[in-house]
Formats: C-alpha cells, sequence, structure tokens
C-alpha cells in the first residue's frame, strides 16, 4: 500500500492511494480507494483487514473522512470509522482495538482537545480517555507529532513539543499505554524529530 499526492501510478488511475504487487513487474492492484483531488495522504497502517490512511484531504469514496480514514484492505471501500481530527494527520499505528494518530490537530472526534496525539476506538474513531497533554512551549503554535511507534512497553512519539503533560520532553518522548504519562526515557533532542 503507498499513499501520497499522486494520480494514477504506472498509468494507471489512483488518486493518493494504492495497492502494489511488488516484483520485476511492478503491478497497481485493484485497489483503488479515492481522496478529493487537493487531498493527499502522509501515512498508512494497516491492522486487522483495515488499512488506515491520513494526511490532509476532506474525503475519501466520497464520504467525509476529514484528515483520516480505514478502507477494507480487499475492497478499498471506506469503513465508518471517523476520528475527525481538525487538522493535518501525520502518523497512525493501529494495534487492534486502539489506533494512535499524531499531527498538527488540537482535537479529534470534532470536540475532544487532543493535541498533536489522539488514542482513538479503531472501530468507531471516537477518543479514548488517554491523553499525553503535549505542549508546543512559548507562543501560538500547537504541538506537533511526526511520527509514532506503538509498542505493548510504550509510545514513543516524536516532532515538535517541549513537555507531555509536567514532563519536559523535547521532541521525543516515550509514553505509557495505559496512562499516557511521560517514561522516563527522554533523549532531549535539541530540535525537531522527524
Amino acid at each position: 500500500y503507498v499513499g501520497g499526492a499522486f494520480g494514477a501510478i504506472n498509468g494507471a488511475a489512483r488518486r493518493n492511494l494504492a495497492a502494489l504487487r511488488v516484483g520485476p513487474n511492478d503491478i497497481v492492484l485493484p485497489w483503488a480507494p479515492v481522496t478529493e483531488l487537493t487531498g493527499f495522504v502522509t501515512c498508512l497502517d494497516e491492522d486487522a483487514g483495515l488499512v488506515y490512511a491520513g494526511g490532509n484531504f476532506n474525503t475519501v469514496n466520497g464520504l467525509g473522512r476529514p484528515n483520516a480514514a480505514s478502507v477494507d484492505r480487499n475492497t478499498g471501500v471506506a469503513t465508518s470509522w471517523y476520528p475527525d481530527p481538525n487538522q493535518q494527520v501525520n502518523a497512525i499505528d493501529a494495534r487492534g482495538p486502539v489506533v494512535y494518530i499524531g499531527g498538527y490537530f488540537w482535537n479529534v472526534d470534532g470536540q475532544t482537545p487532543r493535541a498533536g496525539i489522539a488514542a482513538v476506538q479503531s472501530n468507531t474513531g471516537w477518543a479514548l480517555p488517554w491523553n499525553a497533554q503535549l505542549y508546543p512551549g512559548p507562543g501560538p503554535f500547537i504541538p506537533s507529532v511526526h511520527d509514532i511507534i506503538a509498542t505493548d512497553e510504550a509510545i514513543y512519539a516524536c516532532g515538535g513539543f517541549l513537555a507531555a503533560g509536567a514532563d519536559l520532553r523535547h521532541n521525543i518522548v516515550a509514553l505509557d499505554p495505559a496512562t499516557a504519562q511521560a517514561l522516563p526515557w527522554a533523549p532531549e533532542p535539541d530540535y525537531g524529530v522527524e
């Protein structure tokens, strides 16, 4: 599966999402969900027969799915999953009943405050109580998350932020999967992390 800002792959019309079979003759598979013309996809993950996509878009297959969507892995049909982050999504990590999303947003499911990172239900997209409370530091900025790696021991997030809750964590953090509290690991890079 690939995502981006393209209109075709190997001559086959595909709007920002495609499935490829890798080999001597890279083959574009029939799977073809469609985001709108002006949007783009920045991240993908696959879990339990679904492909989760994040980016900066408003629709998938004509359905309102702002900035995050899941589509059936076999058919490309958009599901009812609707986390509704209010700005771009840069990272997705799906782990069973929980999907972690990261980006430039400050709200999910239309109303729940979550700055830069959120844990949402994999079946509905509704926000879970897990809240890392990332802070951008001084200025009118919002924290940004550029990548997420979820494990059983920690949820690792990197991007541009200065703190997680009451703990200083410059641009990279390990979060407790149950409480969202910052764990002791703190490499402290001096600038944003991709």
